[in-house]
């Protein structure tokens, strides 16, 4: 059982792909992140800590990110929080809610921020949760995602990154995939390492990527 005022928090690696789904959880409600490949793990965590799952998070809408979303909306009838650009790829998976901008959205007594963080997809999101940041595919621990893809945009990621310059350093990265040296890192050590947070500028940016 989740203890009150405690935030539960569990970071799952799944699938082919290196994913994380991850589950957070406040006052026996739960959101999960992602959710795909095993979403059986996600209802497996949940039920042992008295938590029922309402809310599905989305930080882009690629296959292995939306893989287990419409398995686990029909199970659990959780909400669909997904960018609006990106709402056309979720669509009849279950009760799809879009939004653009920032967005506030509650578990429990915990508030959760999503800001736009596009540039990997058009409707790249990532979501602040106390002293976390879930990042998606938009960075990773000492790399970022790809441009090279249907959506992506070199100069939009750019600006992405200087956003995420902007935020507190004692954020912790929780990325998209297990792709860095570790699952987790504060903001401050990827401004310090991370090559793509170090560029002053768009042209060194699109130098580095190539």
């Amino acid at each position: 059982m989740v203890s009150k005022n405690k935030m539960f928090f569990k970071q799952i690696k799944v699938g082919p792909m290196d994913n994380f789904n991850y589950i957070l959880g406040d006052s026996g409600i739960a959101a999960v992140i992602d959710p795909a490949f095993e979403e059986d793990k996600l209802l497996k965590i949940a039920a042992e800590n008295s938590l029922s799952i309402k809310i599905i998070l989305l930080t882009h809408a690629h296959p292995d990110h939306i893989e287990g979303v419409e398995r686990l909306a029909k199970e659990t009838k959780a909400d669909i929080y997904v960018h609006e650009n990106e709402k056309h790829e979720v669509e009849g998976m279950g009760n799809v809610i879009a939004f653009s901008g920032e967005k506030a959205i509650k578990i429990g007594e915990i508030e959760i921020s999503a800001i736009e963080t596009p540039g990997h997809t058009p409707g790249g999101v990532s979501y602040i949760v106390g002293k976390r940041i879930f990042t998606g595919d938009a960075l990773f621990i000492g790399a970022i995602g790809r441009t090279d893809l249907p959506g992506g945009d070199a100069e939009t990621l750019y600006k992405t990154m200087m956003k995420f310059k902007s935020l507190p350093d004692d954020l912790e990265i929780c990325p998209g995939h297990d792709y860095g040296e570790k699952p987790f890192a504060k903001l401050k050590e990827e401004k310090k390492n991370n090559p793509y947070l170090q560029c002053s500028s768009l042209k060194e940016f699109m130098q580095l990527i190539g």
